[in-house]
């Protein structure tokens, strides 16, 4: 198995099509359980370099009903996590042929749950502040530079920043100019 690389890709915009045909799966498979889909992370923002795996934010009804739908999600392709380090949220992985490149994260929460929230705050105050998108895509480049083979590290690395653009986010009037 070759060793995770943590490089960047120019911003496609076929990632958009990419989610819709993972979205599609998920209603047809979970409908009754679903709330709302969303795209987001750095894929979901236009114009962001990023590693190019689409991250689906998945809200549903009850969490706990997720972990019945860990064999059929298999069948798709989906490796179930668990919780994978993040409270109250179920995580699913999908890779390429290669076992090794990432193609999809799946995180499903709770509707209402402030992690989730959170996220799509973030994902929409990048889409909508040119000085955010700025700020995070040189962090971003930053870390792959620095940490190309250590995942964990290229997160941490760029987790005051997010940090910082998250209360930047919850503060009024924040546009891109």
């Amino acid at each position: 198995m070759k060793k995770r690389e943590m490089l960047l890709s120019p911003y496609n915009p076929d990632w958009v099509r990419q989610f819709e045909t993972i979205k599609l799966d998920l209603v047809n498979l979970l409908s009754k359980q679903i709330v709302a889909v969303h795209h987001f992370g750095s894929t979901a923002v236009e114009g962001m370099s990023a590693k190019p795996i689409i991250d689906v934010l998945v809200t549903v009804k009850k969490i706990e009903t997720v972990d019945s739908f860990n064999k059929p999600l298999e069948q798709l392709g989906y490796i179930a996590k668990g919780e994978n380090g993040i409270s109250e949220r179920r995580y699913f992985e999908k890779y390429a042929s290669d076992n090794s490149t990432h193609l999809v994260h799946l995180h499903f929460y709770q509707d209402g749950n402030y992690k989730a929230l959170e996220e799509l705050k973030f994902r929409d105050f990048l889409r909508n502040n040119q000085e955010a998108f700025d700020r995070y895509l040189e962090i971003k480049r930053e870390a792959s530079q620095l940490y190309r083979y250590f995942p964990e590290q290229y997160q941490n690395h760029k987790s005051a920043v997010i940090k910082e653009l998250i209360e930047k986010a919850n503060t009024p009037l924040q546009t891109k100019q």
